[in-house]
Formats: C-alpha cells, structure tokens, sequence
C-alpha cells in the first residue's frame, strides 16, 4: 500500500479516516490513565454521537440511500482530515531525540508543522485548522484568535529568532504532500518484495 499511498491519499481521508477518528476516540475513553471524571463525560458524549448517527440512518427509506448518505457525511468530514494531514504530511517527522537546543518545543513545531494560507473570508472553512503552528505553540488560544496571534506575534517571533515559518497556499499544500507521498512510494517500489527492514526504516524515516 506504500506503493501507492499518493493514490490512495484523498480516497482514504474521504472515505473511511472518519472511522478511525471515532474508534480513536473510543480507546482514548477507554484509558485508565485519563481522570476518571473527564473519561466518563468523553465517553458518554460519544456514545451520544454514535447512536444518535445510527438512528439517523436508521430512518433512511433503502440500503443505497443510507450507503450514500453515510459516504457524503464521510467525504464532508473528510475535508477536515485533508486540512489536517496538509499542516504534517510533507514535515519533518519527529523521532522522540534527546532534549537540546535542536529539539526545543519551540523550535520543533516550526520544523514540523506547516500553515496553509488563505484569506481571511475562508477563515469559517477552514476552522482554524489552517493555523496549525499557532495552535501548537497556543494550544488553549481559541480559534478566532489565532490570525490575531499569527500576525501580532508568531511572526515577528519567527523572523527575530531566524525561525522558518512554513506557510503555502491551500493548492500548494496539496501538492507538497502528494509530492512528498509520491516520492516515497516511489522508494518503497524500487525495493525487493518483502523487504520490510527497508520498509520499517523508509516509515520512520524524518520527511
């Protein structure tokens, strides 16, 4: 499947990542190392969700609209998944390194997370998502906020510090991160069948 990840890149974000979002959800709920309290009320809202979603497909009239249905509901949501992936995908990947100058928390989340550019107008599309190293380094800042703390601080911040800012384009995003899934399927197709150190090695690799 690595062979062809840039292929299966957008069908998969549209239509069965929203699956593993809730099943995620699920093991969050289900950790006991989580406050008791908070894993309840998360659990509780979830299970909301779930059947509440079922019993909307269950009021659909045939199989082939409740199929339909639930693919577009998918493929919505799938919007959010691509806006996403496109803020890491084609980024540095971080290891867990030893703490030092050039694993400071700062310093990482500008070498491992990019923001998307986009009009101020497309703010509602994109949910605050676009701003993904702001939200990192101001994780509790709410997303109305986060152009403010762009424009105001982060990047003066980035250009006194000699920090790169990686900010592009939606469509360039985009292209970046297929580029990035291409060229490694690409590697991953010119290695013997079954060679899976190679492969582990390609999968932990940084980029």
């Amino acid at each position: 499947m690595v062979s062809f990840q840039h292929y299966l890149y957008y069908p998969i974000l549209l239509v069965v990542a929203r699956y593993n979002l809730v099943l995620q959800s699920f093991l969050l709920c289900l950790d006991m190392r989580r406050d008791r309290n908070a894993r309840l009320i998360d659990l509780s809202a979830l299970i909301g969700f779930v059947s509440v979603y079922i019993w909307t497909l269950s009021c659909l009239p045939d199989w082939w609209t409740t199929i339909w249905f639930n693919l577009i509901a998918n493929a919505v949501a799938g919007f959010v998944h691509v806006q996403i992936t496109l803020s890491h995908f084609s980024m540095d990947t971080y290891n867990g390194a030893g703490y030092d100058e050039s694993d400071h928390f700062v310093r990482t989340q500008f070498s491992t997370t990019m923001d998307v550019d986009c009009p101020p107008w497309l703010d509602w599309l994109h949910g605050g998502l676009q701003f993904q190293l702001v939200h990192h380094l101001m994780p509790r800042l709410p997303r109305h906020n986060l152009r403010y703390a762009r424009d105001a601080y982060v990047l003066e911040f980035a250009r006194r510090h000699g920090l790169d800012y990686k900010i592009c384009s939606f469509s360039e995003c985009n292209r970046q991160v297929i580029k990035c899934l291409r060229d490694t399927a690409m590697e991953a197709r010119a290695w013997p069948h079954g060679s899976q150190e190679k492969l582990k090695a390609l999968l932990n690799a940084d980029g």
